[in-house]
């Protein structure tokens, strides 16, 4: 968390998307036993306005990576609101639409 607000994302910005308790077992003498558990902890981030060098990614990912445990699953990018986008395109859909029939 103290990466994360350090790169300026604050607490709105991202969200636990699951918590994983997990056994860990060794074999002994082919019995198996419990010699502790694991926590894993799934982050879903939000970075705002991202330039087109990808520079505040890049840099949080960086961050995060030097962190012990942290394992980063993935990076994917879209965008946070469609609404415009989405009226542009149905828009155009309806005059293909007309010019087709």
């Amino acid at each position: 968390m103290a990466v994360l607000n350090a790169n300026g994302i604050n607490n709105d910005n991202y969200e636990t998307g699951s918590i994983n308790v997990l056994l860990e077992e060794t074999f002994i003498n082919e019995s198996s036993q419990i010699i502790g558990q694991q926590g894993q902890q799934t982050l879903t981030v939000k970075v705002l306005k991202i330039d087109s060098t990808g520079q505040k990614v890049g840099t949080l990912v960086d961050a995060l990576a030097l962190v012990n445990g942290i394992i980063i699953d993935s990076v994917t990018f879209d965008i946070f609101d469609k609404t415009r986008l989405q009226i542009n395109a149905r828009a155009n859909a309806f005059r293909n639409a007309k010019e087709k029939a």
